[in-house]
């Protein structure tokens, strides 16, 4: 059966699945890779980047500082 596909075919399937698996699949863990770290290094801008402005020093209506969820809920 293989022998006849690849005969209609005209080509070795064996040589598609090597294209198949340079061109699209491991390109694919790459790309995964990629957007992972993308995502790590996102978090941790929008995480830092609040903090250091605010600086623990988010202050309420009496002018007293709060408290992290404050710093957390403004820099959201």
């Amino acid at each position: 059966m293989y022998a006849e596909e690849e005969k209609s075919l005209r080509y070795n399937i064996s040589d598609y699945y090597m294209f198949n698996k340079h061109k699209y699949q491991l390109p694919l863990v790459y790309r995964t890779l990629v957007w992972e770290v993308l995502a790590v290094i996102s978090g941790i801008v929008c995480f830092y980047i609040p903090f250091g402005v605010y600086n623990y020093g988010v202050a309420n209506s009496s002018g007293r500082t709060e408290d992290l969820f404050s710093t957390y809920f403004a820099s959201y």
